[in-house]
């Protein structure tokens, strides 16, 4: 089962775009991604997508998925915040 849920999630990350993830976020949460990049461009491009896939709801699986990360991003989220 774990390994079906991590196919799908591949697909997703090969389709995954930032301008998409902004594009669904603005669209959905008032314009909140684009608000973030201006306000937040201090961070780096990796950071940005972290926080905007935080935004979208993606689990913390799933974004260790989409990133590449080999750990947890518990660590990555607390030096954000």
């Amino acid at each position: 089962m774990f390994n079906k849920i991590e196919e799908e999630l591949q697909k997703i990350k090969e389709q995954l775009n930032n301008s998409r993830i902004v594009e669904s976020i603005d669209k959905y949460l008032d314009g909140l991604a684009s608000k973030f990049i201006e306000q937040c461009n201090f961070l780096n491009d990796i950071e940005q997508r972290f926080a905007l896939l935080i935004f979208a709801g993606f689990s913390p699986r799933a974004i260790c998925l989409f990133m590449g990360f080999k750990k947890r991003i518990s660590m990555q989220r607390k030096r954000l915040l």
